[in-house]
């Protein structure tokens, strides 16, 4: 329960299944792939280090399959592993499995609208119109889901929507990496911003989370966005061929995913009972931080793999763009030598 408080919204969403009706049709890619490119970084001041990135996809089928030989072999031959920065909030002192669980029904009352009203209350019209065709497709008749807030309910569409179409959110590289990485006992560097709460402070966050009034609609709008593009299979398949095959411009020239990560995140760290915890620059924050630890790691080792969200290095002002920034050279996939 170390992130009682940033995941207590994302714990009720796994509590149901919804209900199922007629399958539909999967996003699939057969084959074998060569598997996905890497972007080679390197610096005047260290000649002889290296720095190697993968993207993190997000989502692809969970059937795809690609030869992970490449990257696998960079990896053994780096001295660390760096992940993507992220987020821990958490309570200043250890919290006991029973304490943890007397706190879920604070947790699942947190889950619902503040004022028991329904889904329908606190979106706009033309909103739940379209909230209407997604759940019908993905969800299914099931009526218990019109009374979370917007934010919890579009956490449970998009699972539905991954599950129907047999897509996998996101470690299609490091699920691949990790085992591999521990057995060889290669030091992995997961960079963090850590928030703490007092822990007598915890219960009474949480029944104040329940009541707060969040604005999540742009989190759910950017989530019907995401799950009405996957719709078109032919672009999906083939953008999960473009990532493995390592077609940077191929990437880039397809129209990319509506994003609601950060809508979503931003809206609920926004919350009365977080707001004085979480700074509003967390973003930002978290773009420096990694930036800063590649630094470190290439002026430290010859060799280090990174893998982050493919997102976060190809979006404006993104991780690629931010070391360019600091005068470091970058090598696409398909440029010689990377």
């Amino acid at each position: 329960m170390r992130t009682i408080l940033a995941m207590a919204l994302l714990l009720v969403c796994a509590m149901a299944a919804p209900a199922a009706e007629a399958p539909l049709e999967e996003i699939v890619v057969s084959g074998e792939y060569a598997g996905p490119g890497m972007w080679k970084i390197t610096h005047p001041d260290h000649p002889d280090h290296e720095l190697w990135i993968v993207g993190e996809p997000t989502p692809m089928p969970k059937r795809l399959k690609w030869r992970s030989e490449k990257v696998e072999r960079m990896l053994l031959q780096s001295q660390e592993v760096l992940l993507q920065s992220g987020v821990e909030l958490k309570p200043d002192e250890e919290i006991g499995i029973l304490k943890a669980l007397s706190l879920w029904p604070a947790m699942h009352k947190a889950a619902k609208n503040p004022d028991d009203g329904l889904l329908k209350d606190h979106v706009p019209p033309a909103s739940y119109q379209r909230w209407l065709v997604q759940k019908k497709l993905y969800i299914g008749r099931d009526e218990s889901i019109e009374k979370l807030r917007p934010i919890v309910a579009s956490a449970k569409l998009r699972s539905a929507a991954f599950d129907k179409l047999d897509l996998r959110e996101g470690e299609m590289v490091w699920g691949e990496l990790e085992k591999l990485a521990r057995k060889n006992k290669i030091p992995v560097n997961a960079p963090r911003k850590v928030f703490t709460v007092p822990k007598d402070e915890v219960r009474a966050r949480i029944k104040q989370l329940g009541k707060d009034q969040i604005d999540d609609t742009d989190c759910f709008d950017k989530s019907l966005d995401l799950t009405e593009a996957l719709a078109n299979k032919a672009v999906e398949q083939e953008r999960a061929r473009a990532w493995a095959t390592g077609d940077v411009d191929k990437l880039a020239a397809l129209p990319p995913l509506p994003s609601y990560a950060w809508a979503c995140i931003s809206a609920f760290m926004k919350a009365q009972s977080l707001r004085e915890v979480i700074p509003e620059d967390l973003d930002e924050q978290l773009n420096v931080l990694w930036v800063d630890t590649a630094s470190q790691l290439l002026a430290k080792n010859r060799k280090t793999l990174s893998v982050v969200a493919l997102s976060w290095l190809l979006e404006p002002n993104g991780l690629l763009e931010r070391l360019r920034n600091r005068g470091y050279t970058i090598q696409a996939p398909d440029e010689p030598g990377s």
